[in-house]
């Protein structure tokens, strides 16, 4: 006779296998990985550092293959004739690099477009191109930074440390970065949360950014009910705001210089229901399906064109729908998984 253990767990393996067997990948919602409608517990992926050499330009290749943003900075108000000339050059130096790696997947006729992979770094002008550079490892083709450049280069790679993903599936990443922002004439800390996806057909991206102040425990708020829509391959005029007050023997402290603006591409205004979904801190999968839902039916209101957000994995995957029995069957047994991994943690 087959004991119950042994049959818990050939159930559990059916049902992975039956899970692969059918296409369904992870959906990664706060650090958990949900197989359609279960959860079991996981590690999310993170946002990857760009390797040094990276070439900052779109291609049909596999890696690397989307630019979703490239940020040129530069010291736009307060203090620009107090602080030294030097101070200036470095500040503005480096520019914020954010790609995805898309990959193209084809089954007969059918084809699938995934966001796979976001990594963020700095690049620097090479040749009338841009190129990421690292201070820990220069490409070979760079030829080096000078002894202060890579110390400015390696405390602002620290700041990449602060970008956290939130929530992850096939086409669509949201992440959040700690900013130092202007506001009322004052430098104040803030959140700059960035939904990017792919459209699933078609392989266009997109991506929405907007302003979260953590000011009121234990959640955020929109600083103001105003997205930002920006096209794919977005190159932004990135502005700062400095104060000489933070600068200390020459040096700048951590908050000298302050983001005077967020990208602008496509102002879109949200309504109280939108801002409290946007604000969240975590995410479950229902409450991510109802984030995606109000930001498509926002974003296609204001009559804008760009890639529908995904609702949920069964509205991307229809194909790989579980009919009838089989789906009860396949629920039961990862429910039981389920429920004997959490019977083993709470043991």
């Amino acid at each position: 006779m087959i004991q119950p253990a042994t049959m818990l767990r050939y159930q559990t393996l059916l049902a992975l296998l039956l899970i692969r067997g059918l296409g369904l990948e992870p959906l990664w919602v706060d650090g958990t990985c949900c197989w359609a409608a279960e959860q079991l517990a996981a590690h999310p992926p993170t946002v990857c550092r760009l390797p040094a050499g990276t070439l900052v330009a779109e291609h049909p290749g596999a890696g690397w293959n989307r630019v979703v943003l490239l940020a040129k900075p530069r010291l736009a108000s307060g203090d620009l004739d107090r602080i030294p000339r030097l101070a200036n050059r470095y500040a503005t130096m480096f520019c914020l690099t954010i790609m995805a790696c898309v990959t193209k997947e084809e089954e007969g006729e059918s084809v699938q477009f995934k966001l796979s992979e976001l990594g963020v770094g700095y690049a620097l002008p090479r040749n009338g191109q841009y190129v990421v550079v690292s201070s820990a490892t220069p490409a070979p083709s760079d030829p080096g930074l000078g002894f202060v450049e890579k110390r400015v280069l390696a405390a602002s790679e620290k700041c990449l440390a602060d970008v956290v993903p939130i929530a992850h599936h096939d086409t669509l990443w949201i992440f959040d970065a700690k900013a130092i922002v202007l506001e009322r004439g004052e430098h104040q800390d803030r959140v700059v949360r960035h939904a990017v996806w792919v459209h699933p057909l078609q392989g266009q991206l997109a991506m929405l950014v907007w302003l979260l102040a953590g000011d009121q425990p234990p959640g955020y708020r929109m600083v103001e009910h105003v997205m930002q829509l920006v096209p794919p391959n977005f190159v932004e005029d990135r502005q700062f705001h400095v104060k000489a007050d933070e600068f200390y023997f020459g040096i700048p402290s951590a908050r000298a210089f302050a983001l005077v603006q967020l990208p602008q591409g496509q102002p879109i205004r949200v309504t109280p229901e939108l801002a409290t979904l946007a604000s969240a801190k975590h995410y479950t999968a229902a409450s991510l399906n109802q984030l995606a839902e109000a930001l498509a039916k926002t974003v296609q209101a204001r009559g804008v064109v760009c890639p529908p957000l995904p609702r949920s994995r069964t509205a991307l995957h229809r194909r790989h729908m579980i009919p009838g029995q089989a789906g009860q069957l396949l629920r039961r047994h990862v429910q039981q998984a389920t429920d004997a991994i959490q019977r083993s943690r709470d043991g």
